[in-house]
């Protein structure tokens, strides 16, 4: 708190692909020509090689991995008030799901892991509100809200498509829109 206003500390640890992806690479050029990776449902299509995107500079848990830290202050109104930006090591302690944190969020059952970490669903919480929060602010200032929706085939045990499912956005993956809205209009 300061001068009766509540202020939040918002951390984002971000894949630091960078370290591993030298500009002007043959690895730099790719991604450059893939622009971003495809995600079809059946199979994926990575802007960055397998080796990369699915590991060395995946966020696995358990396993120390280099990422750029977005720091920022974030004020009662959803106002961000401080950002910095740095180089760090973490270890991801939980590897959560957007459906399980989605449906607790909603009411639902508490995933395993908050079970087994001190204090993780207080902290789920606490991103929560403050996801909102910024949504708010955003959604003050004009921001649309746009509704897309996943889809992906049901295949038999032949592979034949025989349904489609549809994913919709829940709260849990609003929230990580949010705090990546939030970073990328802080360090723009």
């Amino acid at each position: 708190r300061r001068g009766g206003r509540l202020f939040e500390r918002l951390i984002l640890g971000i894949a630091d692909v960078d370290r591993d992806v030298p500009k002007g690479s043959p690895i730099d050029l790719r991604a450059a020509a893939n622009t971003t990776s495809l995600y079809t449902g059946v199979e994926t299509f990575p802007m960055l090689p397998e080796a990369l995107s699915t590991d060395l500079t995946s966020l696995l848990e358990a396993a120390e991995r280099p990422v750029v830290v977005v720091d920022l202050v974030i004020d009662d109104a959803g106002d961000v008030k401080e950002v910095d930006a740095y180089r760090a090591v973490i270890v991801n302690h939980a590897k959560l799901t957007y459906e399980a944190i989605g449906m607790w969020l909603a009411g639902g059952a508490a995933p395993e892991e908050f079970r087994a970490i001190t204090g993780l669903d207080s902290q789920v919480r606490l991103q929560d509100d403050l996801a909102r929060r910024l949504r708010a602010r955003r959604q003050e200032h004009g921001a649309l809200d746009l509704e897309t929706i996943e889809a992906q085939p049901v295949t038999s045990a032949t592979g034949e498509v025989v349904d489609i499912a549809v994913t919709r956005k829940n709260r849990a993956s609003e929230l990580i829109e949010d705090f990546m809205i939030a970073a990328n209009v802080a360090m723009a």
